[in-house]
């Protein structure tokens, strides 16, 4: 038989728990101008860009969207905004986290939209690589 004192100490256990899980979390929402930002110090790492993720794949539709309407959610495409217009393959691809040991970078995450003739996009992944 569960007690009233139990059910009190499960209920307090599981809402603190909820809480831990969610403050523990730097998510971001999407923000165009820290997404762009050449004068922060994360222009090297893109940590806000890492932080804004999973917002962005949530609530931006980015499949089915010409390259120019991609520049207008994720700034121009060249390597001052981290960005790269990979046109032998149809990619193009945001740095989104880049961590550093010393002078040599270790962890790599891009984002990457691939678009057809008509430069459209129509399909997105991220890769990751960590040479620890």
């Amino acid at each position: 038989m569960i007690l009233k004192s139990d059910f009190i100490f499960l209920r307090t256990f599981l809402i603190t728990l909820i809480f831990i899980s969610t403050s523990c979390s730097n998510k971001q929402k999407f923000d165009k101008k820290k997404w762009t930002s050449n004068y922060t110090d994360d222009i090297i790492t893109y940590e806000n860009r890492n932080e804004m993720l999973d917002d962005l794949l949530k609530n931006y539709t980015l499949k089915g969207k010409k390259i120019n309407e991609i520049e207008n959610i994720l700034g121009k495409i060249n390597d001052m905004n981290g960005a790269f217009n990979d046109s032998t393959n149809n990619v193009i691809t945001f740095s989104v986290l880049v961590e550093w040991s010393g002078i040599e970078p270790y962890n790599y995450k891009h984002l990457h939209l691939h678009y057809n003739e008509q430069t459209i996009i129509d399909s997105i992944y991220i890769t990751e690589y960590s040479n620890n």
